[in-house]
């Protein structure tokens, strides 16, 4: 005890309130045992009044459990789709612009791999002026959209159908994964013409007959197209819609669920740290 002790009036003025609060709580136990440490951590500091946690709170800390991936689910709803086009359109480069931040807030946070879902498989069945509008939003991304996420050391994967894309969508997607395949500060799934059922579907066509016997979850999942990244620990669900829109079936067998009314465009940084919030409130023991 003497040993921290003695440098502590140090860690409050290097560290700052948030982390100093942290290390008391966890300097009793068994460093080690990270998910019991987490656990006080996070449901202690989350009664703290926000005023007390000053300016630089970071949910990285407050966290105290590890949150590895997040997917989120940012295709329209029902209600968006009866809009005018134009204003679907709309919707549709600010819900890029929405995806751009959120990914920095993510980073913030320490969460290394997100999932996006972009275009599902059921889209193709819109109609072909928005699916152009959607085709040629996609170009545009492609080509100017993702150097920033590169530069700073994002490895970029396409997960879905993409042979069911024009050509020169799918050369550009090889070209970013290419681009993109040694970069290690974190991984960026956006999922395009994808459909959970299709992906477990297209996984057991992929399964020689001799290799059933021996198949178990863990080498079912690395015929999946999402095999490079690890099942998502929290999907958050925008536009007011409880359920999982034939995203990530097999992956989401643990996640929790965050629902929010709020519609992906306008999806702000105080909706995405009450997402991290609920996700550090919930109590996982995987069925143990």
């Amino acid at each position: 005890m003497v040993e921290w002790a003695s440098d502590f009036p140090a860690r409050i003025e290097t560290t700052g309130l948030i982390q100093t609060i942290l290390f008391l709580l966890t300097c009793g136990f068994d460093t080690s045992r990270h998910e019991q440490a987490g656990l006080l951590n996070h449901r202690l500091l989350l009664k703290l009044p926000r005023p007390l946690l000053g300016p630089a709170f970071d949910h990285h800390f407050l966290l105290g459990v590890e949150l590895n991936s997040v997917a989120a689910l940012t295709v329209q709803n029902a209600e968006e789709t009866v809009l005018p086009t134009a204003e679907r359109e709309k919707g549709h480069r600010r819900g890029y612009e929405t995806l751009k931040k959120c990914l920095g807030w993510a980073r913030e946070a320490g969460v290394t791999r997100v999932i996006v879902y972009a275009f599902s498989t059921e889209n193709w069945r819109r109609s072909e002026k928005e699916v152009s509008y959607l085709l040629e939003l996609m170009r545009t991304v492609l080509q100017n959209g993702l150097q920033d996420l590169q530069a700073q050391g994002m490895r970029i994967l396409f997960i879905g159908e993409k042979s069911k894309f024009p050509e020169d969508i799918r050369s550009s997607m090889e070209a970013i994964e290419a681009e993109s395949g040694n970069n290690t500060a974190g991984m960026l799934g956006i999922a395009l013409s994808y459909g959970g059922r299709a992906e477990i579907v297209s996984a057991i066509k992929k399964i020689m007959p001799a290799a059933i016997a021996a198949l178990d979850e863990i080498a079912f999942s690395n015929y999946l197209w999402t095999r490079d990244f690890p099942d998502v620990d929290l999907i958050i669900r925008t536009g007011g819609a409880k359920r999982l829109s034939n995203f990530l079936l097999w992956q989401a067998a643990y996640a929790e669920l965050y629902f929010t009314d709020v519609l992906w465009p306008d999806f702000g940084k105080e909706e995405f740290n009450k997402a991290l919030e609920f996700f550090a409130e919930a109590k996982r023991n995987f069925g143990t």
